[in-house]
């Protein structure tokens, strides 16, 4: 479990708190009162997404489909994640906030994907 200061950091965020309540446990890690999801509780609110949760959703069961995963996560990893990530934990929320809240760590917070492109293109 990663309970580093980035991925504190990461986790000191509307978005991710504002889940603490549907998916919280009572053994989950707090850190001075943030709640700090595992890496399992993440990917259960990808399920929750468009997208995924017609992928990986067989029936009523929800399957993590390893496939689907693997490949969702390495184009993540390959064309839209340019942050240095130090644990799963650290990339699953990277993932979450890119496909969920259209968002992007910079190293210090969370910011909108298409501010990102627009301060991209301010140096060019």
């Amino acid at each position: 479990m990663d309970t580093s200061e980035t991925y504190v950091k990461m986790c000191d965020c509307l978005e991710i708190q504002g889940q603490r309540g549907n998916l919280m446990h009572q053994h989950d890690y707090l850190i001075d009162c943030l709640w700090l999801p595992r890496q399992d509780q993440i990917q259960e609110m990808m399920y929750e997404l468009p997208p995924f949760k017609e992928k990986w959703t067989i029936g009523v069961a929800r399957v993590a489909c390893p496939n689907c995963i693997t490949l969702d996560l390495k184009d993540f990893s390959e064309d839209d994640c340019k942050m240095l990530l130090e644990s799963m934990e650290q990339l699953w929320l990277a993932f979450y906030m890119h496909e969920k809240h259209q968002k992007t760590w910079d190293g210090e917070k969370w910011v909108d994907l298409d501010k990102e492109e627009v301060d991209e293109n301010k140096y060019s």
